[in-house]
């Protein structure tokens, strides 16, 4: 700028000066904002490029993992399904590769195998912890009147079930939030683990 601050000001107001500094900020977020993006979208893809170039060793899962994720990064989620496959068979227990492939098949459409790699029912008759399970009935993501929470939690062999009813203090999926709604059930179940 050559003015000077002087040469801007009427009485006790600044006038242009204010609105051409403000003008330069906005333009010089922009330009950094979007440079900031470029950087990031050049690193993803340079990532997505050595991922591919890299012979895997068929027993590292988590270089299959990681390549799965540049995949899918890109859009590539046929082939992030296959590296995925991959980690499954090495790793039966990796929650993140079903999770991760569970996505790719939503991205893909394919809307029953992702419900499979989210489904935990199969495998609760195993868990040997104690459960508490807090839902209230104005959830709209997982709703009582569909059971299936209810019916989930009788397959947990320590598991405790809570359903806190509609009310003035329920915000709907989100009275997680709010925890006077919750607290006094995670008491009471806290009291029982040293029993």
């Amino acid at each position: 700028m050559t003015a000077t601050v002087t040469d801007h000001i009427q009485g006790d107001k600044p006038t242009s000066l204010v609105v051409q500094t403000k003008q330069e900020l906005t333009i010089g977020k922009s330009i950094v904002s979007r440079g900031l993006q470029e950087l990031s979208e050049f690193l993803r893809r340079d990532s997505v490029r050595s991922v591919q170039d890299q012979s895997l060793d068929p027993k590292d899962a988590a270089a299959f993992s990681s390549r799965g994720d540049a995949y899918y990064d890109k859009g590539e989620f046929d082939r992030a399904i296959q590296d995925y496959d991959q980690v499954i068979r090495l790793n039966p227990t990796s929650a993140a590769a079903f999770n991760n492939r569970g996505l790719a098949y939503v991205a893909t459409g394919q809307f029953d195998q992702a419900i499979q790699d989210y489904d935990p029912e199969p495998d609760l008759d195993k868990i040997r912890a104690k459960v508490l399970l807090i839902n209230d009935a104005e959830d709209h993501a997982n709703p009582p009147e569909l059971g299936t929470v209810e019916r989930a939690m009788k397959r947990v062999r320590h598991g405790r079930y809570v359903l806190i009813p509609a009310g003035p203090d329920t915000h709907g999926h989100f009275s997680h939030f709010y925890a006077a709604l919750w607290k006094p059930y995670l008491i009471e179940f806290m009291a029982t683990l040293s029993a």
